[in-house]
C-alpha cells in the first residue's frame, strides 16, 4: 500500500480517487492504459479509511464474508481499543453458517475480544410474513470522521476484493461525506440492532 501521507496528499490535491479491483487484467480485464498511479486497489482503499479512521467508521455492505473483513482485524480491533466507534449495517445477518454472515460472531470475536461497546452490528432486512422480500440495502459505502467516505460496488467480500472488476470512489468532498453520513444514520434508525 502507498504511505498513509502520500495517500492523504493525494486526496487533499484531487478530492476524490478511483478505487478499483484488480482482477486478472491480463486474461479477462481492462486496458493497460490506465495510469494506475491514478487508481487506488480497493483493499488499499478499504485499509487507508480504517487507519485514518481517528472517532468513528460506519460500514454499509449487504453482505460481510469473514475473510474479507478479518484482513483488516488487526486495524480494526486497535481503532475499537482506542475508543473508535464500529458502526456496521448489513443485509442479512442470520446464524446459518453457510451464509455470508452466518460467521458474524466469530468476526466480532476476532476484531473486539474484549467486547467493547463501540462496536455496533445492525441489520437492513425486511420480510413479509410470508419471507417475501419488502426491502433490503444494496448501497455499499463506508464513512470515516465525516471527512472520508468510499461509494462503489463492492461488498467486504473476497469476491470483491479478488475476483470481480468492482470500482467506487474515495472522496473526502465534504458535501458528499455529509449527505453519505446522513443516510448512515438513517438506515441505523431503521435497522435492528443485533450485536
Amino acid at each position: 500500500m502507498a504511505k498513509l501521507t502520500d495517500l492523504l496528499e493525494i486526496i487533499d490535491k484531487k478530492t476524490s480517487v478511483v478505487c478499483l479491483s484488480y482482477p486478472f487484467f491480463d486474461k479477462y480485464g481492462i486496458s493497460a492504459e490506465i495510469e494506475y498511479s491514478t487508481v487506488l486497489s480497493l483493499h488499499d482503499c478499504f485499509q487507508f479509511l480504517f487507519e485514518v479512521a481517528e472517532k468513528k467508521i460506519d460500514i454499509c455492505s449487504p453482505f460481510i464474508e469473514a475473510n474479507a473483513l478479518l484482513r483488516y482485524k488487526d486495524i480494526l480491533r486497535e481503532k475499537i481499543e482506542n475508543g473508535v466507534r464500529l458502526r456496521i449495517v448489513a443485509r442479512v445477518l442470520d446464524t446459518a453458517e453457510d451464509r455470508p454472515l452466518g460467521k458474524l460472531n466469530s468476526i466480532v470475536q476476532h476484531i473486539n475480544p474484549q467486547n467493547y461497546p463501540n462496536l455496533k452490528i445492525y441489520q437492513y432486512h425486511y420480510t413479509s410474513p410470508r419471507g417475501k422480500l419488502l426491502s433490503g440495502i444494496h448501497a455499499k459505502f463506508i464513512t470515516v470522521d465525516g471527512k472520508f467516505c468510499y461509494l462503489g460496488s463492492a461488498d467486504i467480500k473476497n469476491s470483491s476484493l479478488l475476483k470481480n472488476l468492482e470500482l467506487g470512489v474515495l472522496t473526502s468532498d465534504k458535501e458528499i461525506v455529509k449527505v453519505t453520513e446522513m443516510i448512515f444514520k438513517e438506515l441505523v434508525r431503521v435497522s435492528d440492532e443485533v450485536g
